[in-house]
């Protein structure tokens, strides 16, 4: 968890020169989800360490633990396994108890990388986690990671009003 991201803090400040925007957005206390592009292998440490001082969380493709070091690495860092191409109700499971304790919670809701700067659909998962009562929303953008020895950029946006849909269609 936090431990985890307090170590790359240096590599991710320094040579990724990283600049955040909107750290107030994020509540110091409660769930929050924060919903962000995807760009790079890097994003989700980077969005960690950018969410700080909270302990943030966020799934991981579950082919990142089976590889022993890895797997202790990525633990670390708060995240957990999901698995791929279908409804992974273990892992959604797993991110409603990280939102019930009331920590944060990173997701990429398209699911996979896209480099070009275009967002796609997002996953119907992302959607459901952030209608769960008492999580804020916060979006996210984050660009410059996928370039190597760019300036990297993360900008939260303010908490998205979600009570007009809350407790309709899921």
């Amino acid at each position: 968890g936090i431990a985890g991201h307090v170590i790359l803090v240096p590599p991710i400040r320094g040579p990724l020169r990283l600049k955040v925007r909107g750290r107030e957005n994020i509540p110091p206390h409660g769930a929050v989800l924060v919903v962000s592009n995807h760009i790079s292998q890097i994003d989700p440490p980077v969005l960690g360490v950018a969410a700080l001082p909270r302990r943030s969380h966020y799934m991981a493709k579950a082919e990142l633990f089976r590889i022993p070091l890895l797997r202790r690495i990525v633990y670390r860092m708060g995240a957990f396994p999901v698995e791929r191409g279908g409804a992974d109700r273990r892992a959604l499971r797993v991110a409603r108890d990280v939102l019930g304790r009331g920590d944060v919670l990173l997701m990429f809701p398209e699911g996979t990388r896209y480099t070009d700067g275009r967002l796609r659909p997002g996953l119907p998962g992302a959607g459901s986690l952030g209608l769960e009562p008492g999580v804020t929303v916060v979006p996210a953008a984050i660009w410059g990671s996928h370039k190597l020895f760019r300036k990297v950029s993360v900008v939260f946006g303010p908490p998205i009003d979600l009570s007009d849909i809350e407790g309709g269609p899921r």
